[in-house]
């Protein structure tokens, strides 16, 4: 009898660190669901194409589309802008480089947190039909920026739509792509950017406004082409379904 109980006590010893294995096995791979396999915490993407390329490349931060211009296409952020400039979407080296969010700007995979956020994309000169932002030169002919007056951000976990408001050369003797410029250097670049644009688009903007400008090379290397635009609203995922709204500053 006094066998039989130890016994017993040993097998209900076994049962209960067997339990305990398989819990602790299925909080590992619990854990490592949400995961990609460079170990980053992975985020709430619900667009197909953006949540595949950040599985390849923890550095991409969204999706940039504009109309008429052919540009549909994963965006990413490196340490310094020099990382993307001559490799493309699969790492490889390419002359065209890829699109990429300034390194400074702030983005936490739901929204933008500065003030100006730049996009860069080469082109070729001034030409119009050539590879990457060298179709934004479009934005010169009244018509065709009638015809599209907006840019789509979608970032990792959020939306944002932006509303163009200029389309002009700048010199790089002003600096636009401050992230966070003092409301009287930003006024000062807003009035450049609207009394300068080839196209008259009618939006007003203010200091308040948040800024997305896309930024590509002309055939003068001391100038840039710009096609500026104003948040027009973001959506974003939340517990209690999509939100949405205006940022301003």
């Amino acid at each position: 009898m006094k066998t039989k109980k130890t016994l017993s006590a040993g097998f209900l010893v076994f049962v209960f660190a067997a339990l305990m294995v398989f819990a602790v096995g299925c909080s590992k791979d619990d854990t490592s669901s949400s995961q990609d396999s460079s170990g980053a915490d992975s985020p709430s993407v619900t667009d197909d194409r953006l949540q595949q390329a950040w599985e390849k490349n923890n550095d991409v931060v969204g999706w940039l589309t504009v109309d008429g211009c052919e540009i549909d296409n994963v965006v990413f952020q490196g340490e310094d802008n020099d990382e993307y400039l001559r490799v493309n979407d699969e790492g490889e080296s390419d002359v065209w480089g890829c699109y990429f969010l300034d390194y400074i700007n702030v983005t936490d995979g739901k929204d933008l947190s500065d003030k100006v956020n730049i996009i860069y994309g080469h082109s070729l000169d001034d030409l119009t039909e050539s590879e990457k932002f060298s179709k934004l030169k479009r934005y010169k002919d009244a018509e065709f920026a009638r015809q599209h007056p907006t840019i789509t951000f979608d970032l990792l976990e959020g939306e944002t739509q932006w509303q163009i408001f200029s389309a002009c050369d700048i010199p790089i003797t002003i600096n636009y792509i401050d992230p966070n410029p003092s409301d009287e250097a930003h006024r000062a670049t807003l009035d450049f950017l609207t009394q300068n644009s080839y196209v008259d688009f009618g939006v007003d903007v203010s200091v308040e406004d948040q800024l997305l400008i896309l930024s590509t090379c002309t055939s003068d290397e001391s100038v840039r082409f710009v096609i500026a635009a104003k948040r027009q609203f973001f959506s974003r995922r939340t517990a209690k379904g999509r939100e949405y709204g205006i940022r301003q500053f």
